[in-house]
């Protein structure tokens, strides 16, 4: 049985001015959607979020300007995405 060998991507959201204080984990469900709280969850303790060069926790408070990074499998940003074996 062969493995499949998924993607690593990276992408990028920034908190736009004006936006009041948002948590974390709650920005990054806005900014991928059709992921589940849980997979969020399991996403951000798995390393595939941080904020600037700081590794993300849940529930760390952004602000205005504060660009969350992914550096994941490309799975987690596909609009049907695939539960990763990793999560």
């Amino acid at each position: 049985m062969a493995v499949q060998a998924t993607r690593v991507v990276t992408r990028s959201w920034k908190l736009p001015a004006g936006h009041e204080s948002i948590r974390l984990d709650a920005f990054a469900r806005r900014c991928l959607g059709h992921l589940s709280r849980r997979h969020v969850a399991q996403a951000i303790r798995a390393g595939f979020f941080s904020v600037g060069q700081k590794p993300a926790v849940k529930g760390h408070p952004l602000s205005a300007g504060d660009e969350l990074i992914f550096h994941g499998p490309e799975t987690c940003l596909a609009a049907h995405a695939r539960p990763d074996p990793r999560l």
